[in-house]
């Protein structure tokens, strides 16, 4: 459980480091839609209107979609697959089994010959006492 935490917080921390980077890029470079327009429930804005909470936002919102992506979306591909992989492990042992009971008779019979035709084992020594 320790691992999966360690993990789940090293994906958070690449997560925000990676935000920190684009949104560091963007203030550095500065915005290349400065005069673009965005409509939204029928208010409009520009770009260059944002002020520093709204780019804390956006940062909140990049690091919110980079942990969906870099979480979520393994998770919903890795658990299928799990999944499938187990499913044809358990119909793999299930036809072992039935496999093994079908032809117990066959080895029971191959068990039987093997043990009437080899030769009888030599007899042991007599054990050593201390007498002599």
């Amino acid at each position: 459980m320790k691992w999966m935490l360690k993990g789940f917080g090293a994906v958070v921390g690449i997560a925000v480091v990676m935000s920190v980077l684009l949104i560091g890029a963007a203030l550095y470079f500065g915005t290349p839609f400065e005069h673009a327009v965005i409509h939204v429930d029928d208010t409009s804005f520009t770009i260059g209107e944002l002020g520093p909470g709204h780019w804390l936002l956006a940062f909140a919102g990049i690091v919110l979609a980079f942990v969906i992506v870099m979480l979520v979306v393994p998770l919903a591909v890795l658990l299928p697959l799990a999944f499938a992989a187990i499913s044809v492990l358990v119909a793999l042992a299930f036809t072992a089994v039935v496999v093994g009971a079908v032809l117990s008779p066959l080895l029971l019979l191959g068990w039987l010959v093997w043990r009437l035709a080899r030769r009888p084992s030599p007899a042991a020594p007599p054990a050593a006492t201390m007498a002599g």
